[in-house]
């Protein structure tokens, strides 16, 4: 028996007990007690019932979001399409273009909110983190930073696995889900592509080793009369460099 809910149908196949059923959705909404927004429920056309969250408090806008998202799940069509069919709503709606944010424009301005939120050397980490990952996207950090998917991020973080230590890794990527969340809380972004990635446990082993006398050398005779001091300190005690630094005459 084929049963008809709203204008939009989709039929699904069930075999009970020998039994033929057919089952009907139609794109809904839903909240959570945690947001104020309102989630799509939608059905694939696989016949899987997702849920994802429209980033709007009007109903009339979010129902048809969820439809859009249906219709989008169910024609296969690409993260850009889908996006095309947002703003279109958007527009429509609100009057206003849907804000266009490249990968590369988000973490510039990111950046550059966090300068005097944090200390210099943690900037600069952060910097250095955000470039590498803005290199292993390549021409995508320039497209639609919703087009960067979970799938990008695990290859950066495998690609990083080959060649540094899991505590490096795992830091890049510590920063880069603080990166998106950013993105997410803006309404930038309504999935995060960080969230179900996990830290690796497997990375390169470094070994350290001593400076040659030769490199000392090479050290000293560069150095001025505090890095001097510092370096014969770290020679003949073993201590740590901030620890160094902070020795005072008592």
């Amino acid at each position: 028996m084929l049963i008809h809910t709203g204008i939009r149908r989709y039929r699904i196949f069930v075999d009970i007990g020998g039994c033929s059923y057919y089952r009907s959705y139609m794109a809904s909404l839903t909240k959570r007690s945690t947001s104020k927004f309102w989630v799509a429920c939608f059905t694939h056309g696989n016949g899987r019932r997702l849920k994802k969250s429209t980033a709007t408090t009007d109903r009339k806008t979010a129902q048809r979001i969820a439809e859009a998202f249906e219709d989008a799940a169910n024609k296969r069509r690409t993260v850009r399409q889908v996006r095309d069919v947002i703003a279109s709503l958007h527009k429509e709606i609100t009057g206003d273009d849907l804000p266009s944010h490249s990968f590369r424009h988000f973490a510039d301005s990111w950046l550059t909110r966090k300068a005097p939120e944090v200390a210099p050397g943690t900037l600069a980490f952060y910097r250095g983190a955000v470039g590498k990952f803005t290199g292993f996207l390549g021409a995508k950090a320039d497209a639609e930073l919703s087009e960067v998917t979970s799938e990008d991020v695990v290859g950066f973080r495998n690609h990083e696995a080959k060649t540094l230590a899991p505590k490096t890794v795992n830091h890049d990527l510590k920063c880069l889900r603080m990166l998106f969340r950013a993105a997410r809380r803006d309404k930038v972004l309504m999935d995060d592509p960080c969230e179900f990635v996990s830290v690796t446990k497997k990375g390169v082993s470094v070994r350290r080793r001593p400076f040659t006398i030769p490199e000392l050398q090479a050290v000293l005779s560069v150095a001025d009369e505090e890095w001097r001091s510092m370096i014969l300190f770290g020679l003949y005690t073993g201590q740590r460099l901030g620890d160094l630094a902070a020795l005072t005459w008592a």
